[in-house]
C-alpha cells in the first residue's frame, strides 16, 4: 500500500471528522481511503460491459439493498423494436 499526502479544506476534513464521530469509520484514514476507492469504482463503472453490471446488481440484492430501477418513456417491446430497426436484416 502506498502512501499519498493529500491536501484538504478545512470545511471538507470537518466533514470526515464528523463522520468518524458519528462511527461511521474507524479513521480519517480509513474514512478517505473508502471514499476515494468508492469514486474509483463508480466513475469505472461506466467502462464496464453488461455481465459485470448484471453480476453487480445481483451481488446488491444478495447484501440487501434493492437493485437500480430504470424508468423509460417506452416499453420494452418498443424499444427493442427500435433497435431492430437499426440493424440490417
Amino acid at each position: 500500500m502506498a502512501i499519498v499526502p493529500v491536501r484538504l479544506d478545512d470545511e471538507d476534513l470537518r466533514k470526515i471528522d464528523l463522520l468518524v464521530k458519528r462511527d461511521a469509520y474507524r479513521s480519517r484514514n480509513e474514512a478517505i481511503r473508502r471514499m476515494v476507492k468508492a469514486k474509483l469504482v463508480e466513475a469505472l463503472a461506466e467502462n464496464e460491459d453488461v455481465s459485470s453490471l448484471v453480476k453487480s446488481l445481483l451481488d446488491m440484492k444478495r447484501r440487501g439493498r434493492e437493485p437500480v430501477t430504470l424508468r423509460m418513456k417506452k416499453t420494452a417491446v418498443e424499444l427493442v423494436a427500435q433497435g431492430r430497426d437499426r440493424w440490417p436484416t
